[in-house]
């Protein structure tokens, strides 16, 4: 996969919200997984398969010869969530808008009692990316009817 900026900008953008949920990250992304599937994106046995053949990669990268023997079932398993999470973010970012995301965050926070549009993302605007700048800007810009006053 070769990276534009502004799919670098929205990985980036993704890993950035993300941050803001550490507990709820895994939550988020199974949905994000679930709309990647239903918008006909990525089809799941596939995406799982692709996670463990990269997986796979990264243990012949950092010099695992014999992976039964030289990583424990755990470490593997961490291993493969941690790719499985990578692409995720990745299909996510080249294929769907920023603004599902957020849909996707706010349906999390829901789930937990919390109103998404009250829990904003905390972000550096020097360093962060010009999609999320954009989002927050123009939530600063447009508030909801009862916040207008």
């Amino acid at each position: 996969m070769t990276m534009t900026s502004s799919s670098s900008e929205r990985i980036i953008s993704i890993y950035l919200t993300l941050a803001q949920y550490p507990l709820l990250q895994p939550r988020i992304r199974e949905l994000m997984r679930q709309r990647l599937a239903k918008a006909g994106i990525i089809d799941l046995p596939k995406l799982h398969h692709e996670a463990n053949q990269r997986a796979l990669k990264t243990q012949e990268f950092e010099g695992i010869s014999d992976p039964i023997n030289q990583e424990s079932a755990e470490v593997w398993e961490y291993r493969r969530g941690v790719i499985l999470d990578q692409l995720t973010d990745q299909y996510f970012a080249y294929n769907l808008p920023y603004e599902e995301l957020s849909e996707i965050v706010e349906q999390v926070l829901s789930e937990r009692g919390i109103n998404g549009h009250d829990a904003q993302i905390d972000f550096n605007p020097e360093t962060a990316p010009l999609e999320l700048l954009f989002t927050q800007g123009m939530t600063l810009e447009n508030p909801e009817e009862d916040q207008r006053a």
